[in-house]
């Protein structure tokens, strides 16, 4: 197969967690810890040459690429996202909760097929120091494509659910390190490593005045196997990329959060008939902007909020066309491939 690499144009350093697409849309590959491009597996079949892909990634600009053929080599340099968004100032005596506003997008995938998507405007509500990270969707849209959508339900049942939402962790950063070893590589860089395979790294542009954390919980070349009922997963990759508008790793928190990407991919069974089939799911987060409450004041809306993040949108709700006013927050696009998808296989649910 061919070898594509994604590096930083700055930094020159590999981009894990990069999404391919295809041309039409379909979600074909992703980028390992080195960067380099991964098929999905069950997919290479479908894969000819010449081949177009689109690419994205949280934290930098879309791009568009061609592959020649199979023997094809190619290092990309993808251009960093500015970081519009200033390190918080806490101006509030009696905060007890930050409330982050702003854009997130769901997507899954079943078959190399896209199954479900949302995208709107939602309110994380983050305790400062002890308690649970709750959520409250404001503005959603909802697409599905029903053929996928009944041969989900007729080979794996109703019933398997996908997180819809980012997970987010409230407390310091620095606290959720402690199960992995840490190594400082430079004075910007530190590798996480687990079992004594490098699972993830932090890095500090201090330029940028920002901070970037990436973790892989899927061991190097293994496979985590999950059995719920009888279903049976087998999880390849669950890739999480933080970015943070801070330079301190002894303080950074949820507060500091900029925007968030977390990915699983692997396969599922139910029927030993049909075998193992292709399923990943990814969701992004985009802060917009931030502010503190209050106990008294987070009490009053706490009932509003849920803490589910598999809780499944049924319907779209939105009061404005917010997709049309996300430019000034430099969120990343949806990509095109995608984009030519919503209203044709996937159906806005009204």
């Amino acid at each position: 197969m061919a070898q594509v690499q994604f590096i930083d144009e700055v930094s020159l350093q590999p981009i894990p967690s990069v999404n391919v697409y295809h041309q039409k849309g379909n979600l074909i590959g992703f980028s390992t810890k080195e960067g380099i491009l991964e098929f999905i597996p069950e997919g290479k079949a479908k894969i000819s040459y010449p081949l177009q892909i689109h690419v994205q990634h949280v934290s930098y600009e879309n791009a568009t690429l061609q592959i020649a053929n199979e023997n094809d080599k190619k290092t990309i340099r993808l251009k960093p996202r500015a970081n519009v968004l200033p390190e918080i100032v806490m101006n509030k005596p009696d905060a007890a909760f930050v409330c982050i506003r702003g854009y997130f997008r769901s997507l899954e995938t079943y078959n190399l097929e896209h199954k479900y998507f949302a995208d709107g405007i939602m309110e994380f509500y983050i305790p400062l120091k002890k308690g649970r990270v709750k959520y409250k969707l404001l503005d959603y849209r909802v697409y599905r494509d029903s053929a996928v959508v009944k041969e989900y339900n007729e080979k794996m049942g109703p019933f398997f659910q996908a997180p819809r939402v980012v997970d987010i962790a409230a407390g310091k950063m620095l606290d959720r390190l402690t199960k992995l070893q840490q190594i400082e590589t430079s004075d910007s860089s530190i590798s996480l490593q687990k079992k004594n395979s490098e699972v993830g790294h932090v890095l500090i542009a201090k330029s940028q005045n920002s901070l970037s954390f990436y973790q892989d919980e899927v061991l190097p070349d293994t496979v985590r196997f999950q059995k719920i009922f009888r279903l049976e997963a087998k999880i390849r990759h669950a890739a999480s990329i933080e970015n943070y508008a801070s330079t301190s790793l002894n303080t950074v928190s949820a507060k500091d959060l900029q925007n968030v990407y977390q990915l699983i991919t692997g396969s599922i069974k139910r029927k030993a008939e049909f075998g193992h089939i292709p399923y990943e799911v990814i969701n992004e987060f985009y802060v917009m902007d931030r502010s503190f409450l209050s106990e008294s004041a987070y009490k009053k809306i706490e009932s509003e909020l849920t803490k589910n993040v598999y809780k499944v949108p049924a319907h779209s709700r939105y009061k404005e066309r917010f997709w049309e006013n996300l430019t000034p927050y430099d969120i990343a696009p949806i990509n095109q491939g995608l984009a030519t998808q919503l209203g044709k296989n996937l159906k806005l649910v009204n």
